[in-house]
């Protein structure tokens, strides 16, 4: 407790809060439950009262045969349902009844723990950052003798969202559709190439500032392997190495973030269908489609940052470089804020997928089975989950990654020169641990994680526009 101070308190309170009231207080269950409306399948004999069938499907014989071996397994006597299988026209006078989703219709859906933990999760680390940000504003003596324990959070938020979104594109890839596996691999060389060639922009145009950033972090890493009796020469590994496993992790990022963009386009203009009437809400949804590729355009020096801090204009009305990344943040964490408050018209334009499935199907000659059709619209309830990972996720970690580039780049207190200062007066940490820590400490500049963070930010908005415009031209302008 001497070592973090008040952060490891809050830490012990919000984690009572996920264990103990997360259960009955949740976002996640909020977000589902409070107003959205699934539609049931009809059953058996509402099928056949409305094609007026009154008879069963099944022979006598059938009958007769399912009962002899009823009765050699030892059922004789107990109610035993047999699923009918029957067709019925496609232009059947069918109305689906909505009903509206309790907390327990949401046991049996896939992924629901998964969703669950993140949103929660997710909320707690942002109740924890706003908290300690806060403090550090107001009473920053409170933390000047503490450690940051902040990037512990976040990069734990940004670990689970790249879990969810591998078990997400596994599932596509494991799949016996070749297609599937054809689009993540599609997005991941596609995001791989285009990767390489942003990395060989110059810092004057996209200021990501890699280049210094790698530079100091090879400098200091010579310096702490000749304290170490290694002599390096040249510096540390070559830039483009360290830009090859950056386009690396873009490529998989990208491949990871293809099919929830195509699931954000296929809502985006089911929305617009839907709401077309809504002036105010429709220009909410484009501003959320197109806030992420308006976010990319941030990072272009030239376009933003040296017109409005004056460098190339004569505009009088400039502001300071530490202003404009404080500006830049304040606009990505309001456009992550639309998209999560337009989380519920997406997710019920999703649920609405049933209901136009029917009306697609009233479209089409010929008949089809009883069982397909209730599959068809249940399967879509089910993966409501599914739906609401593929939304949020990118959203939570665009919002984290954001976070992380506004805690590397703009804390005041010194954390760790007060870790040294704790490891030094710690009688269960040896000297040669604290010469370690104390040489190790000056590799890890944070020129270079605020620089990654920053690329992997702006490379994030870019992903999800990316995939997202490919997927209205995909589905909705090529009517595939």
């Amino acid at each position: 407790m001497a070592l973090f101070g008040i952060q490891v308190v809050l830490t012990i309170i919000i984690a009572m809060f996920l264990h103990k009231i997360s259960p009955n207080m949740s976002l996640a269950t909020w977000i589902l439950c409070s107003g959205l409306r699934r539609y049931l399948y009809p059953t058996d004999e509402e099928l056949k009262k409305l094609v007026g069938k009154s008879q069963h499907t099944k022979s006598n014989r059938s009958r007769r045969s399912d009962t002899r071996k009823n009765a050699a397994n030892g059922e004789t006597g107990k109610a035993h349902k047999v699923f009918e299988a029957f067709t019925i026209p496609c232009n059947i006078n069918l109305q689906l009844k909505s009903v509206q989703i309790k907390d327990t219709d949401l046991l049996f859906q896939y992924y629901y723990p998964e969703y669950k933990w993140l949103v929660d999760f997710a909320l707690s680390a942002v109740i924890f950052n706003f908290v300690v940000e806060t403090i550090a504003y107001f009473f920053p003596k409170m933390l000047r003798n503490d450690i940051s324990v902040t990037p512990l959070w976040n990069f734990l938020v940004i670990f689970f969202c790249l879990r969810i979104l591998y078990l997400l594109t596994s599932v596509y890839w494991s799949g016996e559709d070749s297609g599937e596996k054809s689009v993540c691999l599609t997005f991941g060389v596609f995001f791989f190439v285009l990767a390489m060639a942003i990395l060989v922009v110059d810092e004057s145009i996209l200021e990501f500032n890699l280049d210094s950033g790698y530079e100091i972090f090879s400098d200091e890493a010579v310096l702490f392997l000749r304290k170490q009796g290694i002599s390096k020469e040249g510096g540390a590994a070559p830039i483009w190495i360290f830009k090859l496993i950056l386009a690396i992790m873009s490529g998989f990022l990208g491949a990871f973030l293809g099919f929830p963009g195509i699931r954000m386009s296929t809502m985006f203009v089911d929305s617009l269908e839907k709401f077309h009437s809504n002036r105010l809400l429709v220009v909410l949804l484009y501003v959320n489609f197109f806030g992420p590729l308006f976010l990319t355009l941030l990072w272009i020096r030239p376009l933003f940052r040296e017109y409005l801090t004056g460098r190339n204009s004569g505009n009088i009305y400039t502001i300071s470089d530490s202003t404009f990344d404080h500006l830049r943040i304040a606009v990505i964490l309001l456009c992550c804020s639309v998209r999560f408050l337009l989380t519920r018209i997406h997710l019920q334009v999703f649920l609405d997928v049933a209901k136009r499935n029917v009306v697609r199907m009233k479209k089409e000659a010929g008949r089809i089975s009883n069982i397909t059709l209730q599959k068809k619209i249940a399967s879509v309830f089910y993966y409501l989950t599914t739906a609401s990972l593929q939304y949020l996720t990118p959203v939570v970690l665009l919002v984290f990654f954001t976070i992380t580039l506004r805690t590397a780049g703009t804390t005041d207190w010194d954390s760790t020169n007060t870790l040294m200062k704790r490891l030094q007066k710690s009688m269960l940490v040896s000297n040669i641990t604290v010469n370690a820590v104390q040489s190790l400490r000056h590799v890890f500049v944070s020129e270079l994680v605020r620089a990654v963070t920053s690329y992997l930010t702006w490379w994030t908005c870019l992903a999800m526009f990316v995939t997202s415009a490919f997927g209205v031209v995909y589905h909705h302008v090529l009517n595939v």
